[in-house]
């Protein structure tokens, strides 16, 4: 998991290409003890546990669809398990963020309940403008427009709570 926010995070380009290169001579173990590796992990890591904090206090879990806004943060990217993690009985995400180019609505169903997914998310932010896959999606709007994807993303978490969908 660290190495996956490293990885996410990093704007380093020649950092894929050495942990590959380690990776394949070395065990994972002994990579992420290398100064290389901690130096820029450590600030990565300590933000990773604020944002967990922010989105388990800040959710809110109604029908298995988990939302919760951090638009006021100026986080464009949340890690997409911290949901599931928080409640195991989450079946969907809505969440909105905010970044300096965009307002964003991530739509996100848990990838240990897909048997239980009834809506396809990609179809929905169709709707919006957006797009992914059926198990994951996201729309993006000007940032300036936050308060129309807020009102997008309660329209589609009540949508998701619904047993079927007109996706």
């Amino acid at each position: 998991m660290q190495l996956m926010l490293l990885i996410e995070a990093s704007k380093d380009p020649a950092l894929l290409p050495r942990l590959i290169r380690e990776l394949s001579q070395r065990p994972l173990s002994a990579v992420l003890r290398e100064p290389w590796v901690t130096a820029p992990l450590q600030p990565l890591l300590e933000r990773h546990h604020e944002l967990v904090r922010l989105v388990t206090a800040r959710i809110r879990l109604d029908r298995g669809v988990a939302t919760y806004d951090l638009a006021d943060l100026d986080v464009d990217n949340v890690n997409k398990f911290i949901a599931y993690a928080a409640d195991a009985s989450t079946l969907y995400t809505v969440s909105v963020s905010r970044g300096p180019n965009r307002s964003k609505i991530s739509l996100g169903s848990n990838p240990w309940k897909q048997q239980l997914r009834r809506h396809n998310l990609a179809r929905i932010a169709e709707r919006y403008g957006g797009g992914g896959h059926p198990a994951v999606a996201a729309i993006s709007l000007p940032p300036d427009r936050l308060q129309e994807a807020r009102a997008a993303a309660a329209t589609i978490a009540d949508e998701l709570r619904q047993p079927t969908s007109s996706s």
